[in-house]
């Protein structure tokens, strides 16, 4: 790795271009390459539309001035996702510098926890290694099929016997799920795991609470069932009617619920990111309280009718199947 940044990297860089013949700036993130290196088929970057294949971006012969861009970042400069040798242009101090777009890839996610960022892959045809002797990084690429805990007790006794040249020696190995487990885990506060387990713990506690109250409330309704079957409603009739009762009920609870928590959101307004991933990241649904308090309410929603149904249909099921004399005969 010639840089501290890539893809689910604790670190991130970033500049800004502008397409050619306009005016307005458009930030990017960054990320350098050693061309020729199988760079994007290592991290499974798909090519763009119009664009030359993975392995032919790899290999390509880059000149000092060529660069690859992600298809959300050709639209954001040139408003369109197709490749079509565009040229973009950024300031240095007073110099005016052209690069061209030699291919494009798929936008991906930089981490988890971000949506796709606009990026830029930059090749550097002459890395100074001296730069990054105290933290140098290699990223390995093993073929299809072979096991992963496999492959790394096999290599890394040879690793360490076989990778030195003078003063430099390969030290440790790890996975790259558990690198990206350790830059989730070091960017989640303990404030946020904590508040997190918390709502898994209520959340799972209040649907069982949900379930069983259903779930209760339908059996004790054997009487009115048997009356119901005696009268000649047939099983299903019975599960629809329980079943659109519970629909019924969910809808209204879920209609007041949802005006008390606009109340809250309101007056919370919606999650701030830095201003940094602020300015890098394009417009989404998320961004828009609108759009995503009817979103988030309308899942909300599902779950909750999900949690009512399975409390509701189970016994309903049961006691709607069994003799009219049988469900009266404690009446």
């Amino acid at each position: 790795m010639v840089s501290f940044a890539y893809p689910c990297s604790i670190g991130s860089s970033s500049s800004v271009l502008t397409a050619e013949g306009d005016s307005i700036d458009f930030t990017v993130m960054n990320i350098s390459f050693w061309p020729h290196t199988n760079f994007f088929e290592t991290y499974g970057f798909k090519h763009g539309e119009g664009s030359m294949s993975a392995n032919q971006l790899s290999d390509y012969t880059f000149s000092e001035s060529d660069i690859i861009l992600t298809e959300d970042a050709l639209e954001g400069m040139f408003h369109t996702k197709t490749y079509n040798r565009q040229r973009c242009w950024e300031a240095e101090g007073k110099d005016t510098t052209y690069v061209s777009v030699v291919g494009t890839v798929k936008p991906f996610k930089y981490a988890n926890d971000l949506r796709p960022l606009p990026t830029v892959f930059i090749p550097e045809k002459n890395p100074n290694i001296l730069d990054y002797l105290e933290d140098i990084h290699i990223a390995v690429r093993i073929k299809d099929g072979v096991s992963m805990e496999r492959f790394m007790n096999d290599f890394k006794p040879w690793m360490l016997r076989e990778m030195r040249a003078g003063n430099l020696y390969a030290r440790d190995l790890q996975s790259y799920d558990d690198l990206i487990a350790d830059s989730e885990f070091s960017s989640a506060i303990s404030l946020y795991r904590r508040n997190l387990s918390v709502a898994m713990f209520f959340l799972i506690n209040l649907c069982l609470g949900v379930i069983g109250t259903f779930w209760l409330q339908t059996r004790t309704r054997r009487e009115e069932i048997g009356v119901m079957l005696s009268y000649g409603a047939t099983p299903y009739n019975i599960r629809r009617l329980l079943l659109g009762e519970g629909v019924v009920l969910t809808t209204i609870a879920t209609f007041v619920g949802c005006i008390i928590y606009m109340q809250y959101g309101l007056s919370e307004g919606l999650h701030e990111v830095s201003s940094y991933i602020k300015v890098i990241t394009q417009p989404c649904w998320i961004d828009n309280f609108g759009q995503h308090f009817l979103i988030v309410s309308f899942i909300i929603y599902l779950i909750l009718l999900l949690v009512v149904l399975t409390g509701i249909y189970i016994p309903a099921h049961r006691i709607s199947n069994i003799a009219p004399t049988e469900a009266l005969r404690d009446e």
